[in-house]
């Protein structure tokens, strides 16, 4: 018994330099297919001595720890090949244990089994699960516990050996995480793992090679010798000096009692001089608060097992406190390395525990709700703001009073400012207090709390700030925000693209003050809409310059001039009823907004091959040439051309004749106007009824008046009216904690977070997901896949097309009509109900209606192409 124990402190010892192994949920591939039947593949990192079994099913990612990877082929077990064959065409008989342990490569494990009076068991009973430790992991424990176990076979090796096994077969598909199997070892249990990428393990050893059937039994090969666990998590801190501040902060926190429970656990265990790197005043403001410390701690803790063997690229791991931890490998200085949140390095991993696992890290994760607005805004905001609001004496103010929001801009936005701005910006301690504090605004706001036109107040309790909102981001007056934003405990920090300046005047007084548009100054004056121009109603005007008019035909601009009528209905075509932002509008997704004149402009943001910049054009013809000059009510983009209706290019009438007839400047400033943000599928929860009553086709989606054509199979177009609700819980699983938890969606999984859509399909919403499986992504052409892996830009257009921001529940859609909704990419698909089988474009869904807090998913057989 003594050297057993000392075989489990050893092992846990040397446990800092962990290796990796991964057997990837494979899915049938041709490639494998043709090799002919029975053929696995191998996964070998190149570089290493590393190889992993598949269990006959293809692979989608060559690169595991940053390492690159090969295929090689082979006879799956239990298979043989025959010379002149394709493939393994041989199957071979069964045989008892220990001679499937010596076909499995285990020659160290038989070798032990036999001098531990263990082989006649193992050959004439059963069954049994064997968890056999390759050689490599036998050869790599330390030569003091060898010795141990060799002197006396009887007691310690033969205990030892009992504890890699259990009764009956258990295969690798009966495994689930956190279950807990009796060994043959005094019934103590055995805590297996398992992953989203298929990867299992049994006390964090690797399963290297699986299901290797005995007649009377099954054997695992596994990458480590495995030992008894000794205690709870609470119990290795508490009896360990290394984890003094850890033990004291979990004791102040009240979280003693919960470690010591039932679990399962993870536990990222900083050490006392992982607390020594925290600033003094962080720490203690940490400790002395309840929430913060609660937050804090909870931070390091999952509430599952999860061995350092799962990590073969980067994850996302939710924690207790709420929100996730980045755990990610690569190459280190000596083998593999594992970090957190990209700079936390995973320093002692898999202290395998009663009711958990332990990984030991050297610095503390300090989530969001344990930092204030001031500590968030040095960790995420760019290196200017944060010198500004310092010098200004701005962060003193805000300790008074809040929450408060910081609107960060980039260190580039600053340096886009003119030169004599900046100076100023230096220099005079007056104006830098003044600009800084527009970007300190009250209340703790985060992109998903605000709405359309509001008004944020900045810290002299004078200064406001408009809102804009978007599918995709939202804007600040003339700012976007950009890379999200960032909850503290007492405020946020949203990072934005410009500095917030303030504006010069309204939009009359940005065309009378500006040489370039004297001729626009002159038609507004003649079509007698200068008051409308400086009315305090909200608008983006996209102004032509002096060049743009003098491009006009022979005599056009001067007979606009003469009747004002027509020049007030070309001037209200030149303005839109909200404020428009390019830097929301994205790439090569065309944008149809309502001009005041009742005519809609057509606007697409593309990249121009000669200057390779983003261009918006509109109506195909006009260039916005400079953007978001900031009023007091609104925003002014300048353009090259004149803007005619009816033009070749334009969108077409929205509710207007083309002429004036439909809504204008005045009624826009009485409250009729349109604000443009939202489309068909927007609204709520939907299901479909079918009435009747028009000769033209038009689906309604939520609650909104948007429509757009159906195409029914039987009985020609009908009306199809969306109205019916879906409840969403209040809690459980996101749409993103789903597919995490689903091994049918590994690449999907991968694919997400390569992307990094994680966090929108996490937060809250209501959104659609059809979400293919694994085997809609392998039956892609060859090297689709991997092309986009490779390309997250094009990647994120694709899952977007998957994605709709509203719920339909399969039920909603009624047999023989069709369903237009429209994707977060911008584009459109297409549900249907054919003979009682709902479909999405060309793809079917398999399994339907999965309810989550966030939305619902449909599980389809094909990948959607925009």
């Amino acid at each position: 018994m003594r050297s057993l124990l000392l075989l489990a402190a050893l092992v846990q010892v040397s446990l800092a330099a962990v290796g990796y192994d991964v057997l990837y949920h494979w899915q049938e591939s041709g490639r494998i297919h043709d090799q002919g039947p029975n053929v696995c593949a191998v996964e070998e990192v190149v570089g290493t001595n590393k190889a992993y079994w598949t269990s006959c099913r293809t692979w989608w990612s060559r690169q595991i720890c940053e390492r690159q990877t090969i295929i090689k082929y082979e006879c799956c077990t239990g298979y043989k090949h025959i010379e002149g064959e394709k493939g393994c065409t041989a199957e071979l008989p069964l045989k008892n244990i220990p001679a499937t342990l010596e076909d499995s490569g285990a020659d160290t494990m038989l070798l032990y089994t036999t001098r531990a009076g263990l082989t006649d068991q193992l050959e004439n009973e059963g069954a049994f699960t064997v968890f056999a430790p390759s050689n490599e992991a036998w050869a790599e424990l330390p030569q003091e516990v060898i010795d141990a176990l060799v002197s006396n076979v009887n007691v310690e090796l033969r205990n030892a050996l009992l504890y890699h096994m259990a009764e009956g077969v258990n295969e690798i598909t009966d495994f689930r995480n956190d279950r807990m199997l009796k060994t043959l070892y005094r019934n103590s249990p055995m805590r297996i793992n398992s992953y989203g990428d298929s990867i299992f393990a049994v006390n964090c050893g690797r399963i290297l090679k699986p299901n290797q059937r005995a007649t009377n039994g099954i054997v695992h090969i596994i990458d480590k010798v495995v030992t008894p666990t000794t205690g709870t998590i609470d119990d290795f801190v508490s009896n360990n000096d290394r984890f003094a501040t850890l033990r004291t902060a979990i004791t102040a926190a009240g979280l003693s009692e919960m470690i010591q429970g039932e679990g399962p656990f993870t536990l990222f265990a900083p050490t006392n001089e992982a607390f020594n790197k925290i600033p003094p005043e962080t720490l203690n403001r940490i400790l002395g608060d309840a929430d913060s410390l609660d937050a804090l701690l909870k931070y390091h803790i999952l509430n599952q097992g999860f061995c350092s063997s799962f990590i073969t690229r980067r994850h996302k791991l939710r924690t207790m406190e709420g929100s996730r931890v980045n755990v990610s490998c690569g190459r280190g200085e000596v083998g593999d390395e594992f970090r957190m949140n990209q700079n936390v390095k995973i320093i002692e991993s898999d202290i395998v525990t009663d009711n958990g696992i332990i990984h030991v890290i050297d610095s503390v994760l300090i989530p969001n709700a344990a930092k204030n607005v001031a500590e968030m805004s040095q960790h995420v905001a760019p290196p200017k703001i944060n010198e500004y609001l310092s010098s200004s004496g701005l962060i003193d103010e805000m300790a008074e009073g809040g929450p408060w929001t910081i609107l960060a801009p980039t260190d580039q936005a600053f340096e886009a400012l003119p030169a004599d701005v900046q100076s100023r910006l230096s220099t005079d301690t007056a104006f830098q207090k003044e600009i800084i504090g527009r970007h300190i605004v009250e209340g703790q706001l985060t992109g998903r709390k605000l709405i359309q036109g509001q008004e944020l107040v900045a810290i002299d309790g004078d200064t406001t700030l408009r809102t804009s909102l978007y599918r995709k981001t939202f804007c600040i007056d003339n700012a976007c925000a950009y890379k999200g934003d960032h909850e503290a405990n007492n405020g946020a920090v949203i990072l934005i693209d410009r500095v917030l300046m303030p504006p010069e005047g309204t939009l009359w007084d940005l065309v009378d003050k500006d040489g370039r548009f004297s001729t626009l100054k002159t038609a507004i004056q003649t079509a007698g809409l200068v008051d409308v121009f400086k009315n305090p109603a909200v608008f983006t005007v996209f102004a032509p310059t002096n060049e743009a008019f003098e491009s006009l035909p022979a005599g056009a601009l001067d007979e606009l001039l003469s009747n004002s009528e027509d020049l007030a209905n070309l001037l209200q075509y030149h303005v839109v009823g909200q404020m428009w932002h390019r830097k929301a509008m994205r790439p090569n997704i065309k944008y149809q907004l309502p001009s005041v004149q009742g005519d809609e402009l057509e606007l697409i943001r593309a990249k121009e091959e000669d200057s390779n910049e983003y261009v918006v054009t509109i109506n195909g013809k006009a260039k916005i040439t400079q953007g978001e000059m900031l009023a007091t009510n609104g925003l002014l983009q300048v353009i090259d051309s004149v803007l005619i209706p009816g033009e070749e290019g334009a969108a077409g009438a929205a509710g207007g004749n083309g002429n004036g007839a439909g809504t204008n400047l005045i009624s826009v400033i009485n409250g009729a106007g349109e604000s443009v943000g939202g489309s068909a599928g927007e609204g709520g929860s939907v299901s479909v009824s079918v009435g009747e009553g028009t000769s033209e086709g038009s689906v309604i989606v939520g609650e909104g008046t948007s429509t757009s054509n159906v195409v029914t199979d039987e009985g020609g177009p009908r009306v199809i009216k969306v109205t019916s609700r879906v409840t969403l819980p209040g809690s459980g699983p996101s749409i993103w904690d789903t597919i995490d938890q689903d091994a049918d969606f590994s690449i999907l999984k991968s694919a997400i977070q390569t992307a990094q859509l994680e966090d929108k399909l996490d937060r809250p919403g209501t959104y659609t997901f059809f979400a293919p499986t694994d085997r809609a992504f392998n039956a892609l052409p060859e090297n689709a896949l991997p092309n986009l892996l490779a390309n997250p830009e094009q990647l994120s257009e694709i899952l977007e097309y998957h994605v709709v921001e509203n719920v339909l529940n399969s039920k909603a859609v009624s047999p023989g009509v069709a369903i237009p909704l429209a994707t977060l990419q911008g584009g459109q698909v297409t549900v249907r109900n054919v003979n009682g089988v709902v479909t999405v474009n060309s793809g079917t869904v398999e399994r339907a209606d999965l309810i989550n807090t966030n939305g619902i998913i449909h599980v389809i057989d094909k990948v959607l192409i925009p």
